[in-house]
């Protein structure tokens, strides 16, 4: 089965200005992730899909496939996902005939995954029955949703989740674990994709990443993590980098 591995890596950033190839640990963000693609032992392709000509040619010097630039009506901080993925499936089917039977999607801002990190999850995808494998990191408890509120029209504070005040867990040891998507491996069947027109399909199985790894690039408080992790070289998750 041939498996694509998609890094999707728009030039404009609002976050951070020009995050993708911002240098963390003295090198472009996005080649963390060109590495681990590149490691990973069942990706049959890595395609690079960029509208920025720069980011194009960082990709090509560390030998990632760019056949094309991303037009601009879909590099958008408002276009979704599925419409890059399908520009990518088009181009190839079109050009190619390349039809790819699984497809990963590995986020540049999510550096510190592991080449084994993306190749469990597609061992995950490929034994088992379910359309997607997602990547995530366990919540700690003091982000637990069951402890969130909102303020009501009235101006009173109730439970978020629509429970009542004698359904929110008073203690922490009571509390069920909660995951939260941390953006490093999206792996799916290309059926489910057409079919859904999502990566997700309607079965998704998790794959835990410890929470070290999991570091999710969004703004400048989640760079300096980034950084300090670095800078203190946190072997538990450098290793192997």
């Amino acid at each position: 089965m041939e498996i694509l591995g998609l890094i999707p890596a728009r030039g404009g950033s609002k976050g951070i200005k020009g995050k993708n190839i911002k240098p963390l640990g003295g090198r472009p963000l996005i080649e963390y992730t060109f590495d681990a693609a590149l490691e990973s032992k069942l990706l049959s392709r890595v395609i690079l899909s960029s509208d920025s000509a720069e980011i194009a040619k960082i990709g090509k010097r560390r030998g990632i496939e760019v056949p094309f630039l991303r037009p601009a009506d879909i590099s958008t901080d408002e276009s979704p996902a599925c419409s890059y993925i399908q520009h990518c499936l088009d181009f190839l089917k079109n050009n190619e005939g390349y039809e790819p039977g699984v497809i990963v999607i590995l986020q540049p801002t999510t550096p510190f995954r592991h080449a084994s990190d993306i190749d469990l999850c597609l061992n995950l995808l490929l034994q088992g029955g379910s359309d997607s494998v997602v990547s995530v990191a366990e919540l700690p408890n003091k982000y637990h949703p069951n402890w969130y509120q909102v303020i009501g029209p009235d101006g009173l504070l109730r439970p978020y989740a629509e429970r009542s005040w004698e359904q929110v867990a008073p203690r922490r040891q009571e509390l069920t674990p909660t995951y939260i998507r941390n953006g490093a491996v999206y792996a799916f069947r290309q059926e489910t994709f057409l079919k859904t027109r999502n990566i997700y399909g309607t079965t998704v199985t998790p794959y835990i990443m410890p929470t070290e790894r999991s570091i999710n690039i969004d703004d400048m408080s989640d760079w300096q993590q980034a950084e300090f992790a670095i800078n203190t070289n946190n072997t538990n998750f450098l290793e192997n980098l």
